[in-house]
This record gives C-alpha cells, sequence and structure tokens, in this order.
C-alpha cells in the first residue's frame, strides 16, 4: 500500500488500518512512516485521538457495569458470588486487551503529536521565510524609490516621504532573543551591500547636473570678457 492509496481511503478505512498496526509489536513501520508523513499526519493524528477517545468511554463503561453487577451477585448471596467468579476470568482478559490497546494508542498519538509539531514548525518556517523574502524585496524597491528621488533633485510629495518611513517604523525580529531591528537597519546591514544615500550625497548630485552644463575652461558668468594687453608692448603679447 503506497501513499496514495491510503489517502484515498474512507473513514472506516482508514480507521481499520490504523488499528491493525496500532500495536508496536505487530504493526508496520512502512504503513506508519506512510502515516506519518506531511500529507497524511494530521488525519492520523485526528483518526488517533477519535479512537482513544471511543475507547477511554468504552473502558468507564465495562467498569461501571462490572461494579453494578458485582453489587447485583454479592446481594444474592453465595449464588451470586459464585456468578462473579466465574465471569472474572473472561472480564480480566476483556480489560488486559483494551489496556493493552489503550497503551499502544497512547504511545501512537505522543508520536504523532511530536511528528505534526515537527511537520507544523516547518511549514510555519517555509511561510515565515517567505514573508521575510517579499519583505526584503520590498524594502529594497522602497530604499531604490527614496535614491532616485535624491538623484533626480525633485520634490518629494507628502505620501513618498509616508513610504520612505516605513523603513523606520517596521521592524522585523533578528537573532535568538527576537531583537525587533527597522527595516532600514535591515537593508543597511543584512539585506543589501547598496550604501544608503546621505543628506551630502544627495546634494552632490543634485549639484552634479549644473557642473556638466558649465562650459570648460571658466565659468558661464565669466564667458565673452576680453582678455587683458600691456600697453607698449612690442613683442603683441597678451
Amino acid at each position: 500500500m503506497d501513499l496514495d492509496e491510503i489517502a484515498t481511503l474512507d473513514d472506516a478505512g482508514f480507521r481499520r488500518l490504523i488499528t491493525r498496526h496500532v500495536h508496536y509489536t505487530v504493526g508496520d513501520p512502512k504503513v506508519w512512516e506512510l502515516l506519518h508523513s506531511p500529507e497524511l499526519i494530521e488525519r492520523t493524528r485526528t483518526m488517533l485521538t477519535t479512537v482513544y477517545k471511543q475507547l477511554n468511554a468504552t473502558m468507564s463503561r465495562k467498569r461501571q457495569e462490572r461494579e453494578e453487577f458485582q453489587q447485583d451477585c454479592y446481594s444474592r448471596g453465595a449464588a451470586g458470588k459464585a456468578d462473579w467468579f466465574e465471569t472474572k476470568t473472561e472480564y480480566e482478559r476483556d480489560r488486559g486487551r483494551l489496556v493493552s490497546l489503550h497503551k499502544a494508542l497512547q504511545g501512537r498519538l505522543a508520536d504523532a503529536g511530536k511528528i505534526q509539531k515537527d511537520v507544523n514548525r516547518a511549514n510555519s518556517m517555509a511561510l515565515t521565510n517567505h514573508a521575510r523574502e517579499s519583505l526584503r524585496v520590498l524594502s529594497i524597491a522602497v530604499q531604490k524609490h527614496q535614491a532616485a528621488h535624491a538623484r533626480s533633485g525633485t520634490m518629494a510629495e507628502q505620501c513618498d516621504y509616508e513610504l520612505w518611513r516605513l523603513l523606520d517604523r517596521l521592524t522585523v525580529p533578528v537573532g535568538p532573543a527576537n531583537e525587533r531591528v527597522p527595516l532600514r537597519t535591515m537593508l543597511d546591514f543584512y539585506w543589501t551591500d547598496v550604501e544608503p544615500v546621505t543628506e551630502a550625497q544627495a546634494r552632490v548630485e543634485e549639484l552634479e547636473p549644473l557642473v556638466r552644463r558649465t562650459p570648460v575652461g571658466g565659468a558661464q558668468a565669466f564667458a565673452g570678457v576680453p582678455k587683458a594687453r600691456h600697453v607698449g608692448n612690442d613683442r603683441k603679447l597678451a
């Protein structure tokens, strides 16, 4: 029986499979490997819990019936006591079988619970990593947006400032102590090698286009000024 076959079993068939292999001495490890798979572990644990609760109810009911039967037998004197002891062996045999099944179910439930916790933890970690990576990509995009405004020298809107402030306001947990670290710090030290744009750098980038438009050899304000000449210069020196 493979994973797909087990997955297509109805509840009655799934229950029969579990109870057939529930005892550690006779259970097939390969079957439990499939039952403990991420695809089936939740269903397995749910079914084990159902069977375990029903078994507890059955054992409690049989115990109560046995106590009531004992009272009835002892109330009838010697004949009643004879009936009590006559059924005792069969009762103890049935009780032993139920106790053995109860212990096996307890063990299987403990196994399934541990495995399901590991699966849930792995799934949660995967979701967390995906969300963290999405947040990293978004933060880099916001940082590039801010840098582009600094390079262009254009006036930022209020919505731009609100967007950029999120890099300082939003935090993520870092390290064993889950210390809260702002997104901008994450960008500076963990998420990217791009250095943040300082005010001085932004000013230089803002003035750079003006410098490039200035003619080579002098500032635009002094263009066209004639050169000085020496009075009485026989050698025609400028």
